[in-house]
């Protein structure tokens, strides 16, 4: 629910698209919600990460 208000504020705003650091255990939690991955994994406090967007309906 955090995520979804979230990014239901990130609209309101009027902003585009949703981006973040997903740690690699979570990445298939965020496409449930719509975020694509993109790049190269990456470390991140000794943790691997990827970049994810989300695109957000008008």
């Amino acid at each position: 629910m955090l995520l979804t208000r979230l990014m239901e504020e990130a609209r309101r705003r009027g902003h585009r698209q949703v981006v973040l650091a997903a740690q690699l255990h979570a990445q298939a939690f965020y496409a449930v919600h719509g975020f694509v991955a993109e790049g190269p994994v990456f470390l991140d406090a000794g943790i691997d990460h990827i970049n994810m967007r989300c695109i957000l309906a008008a």
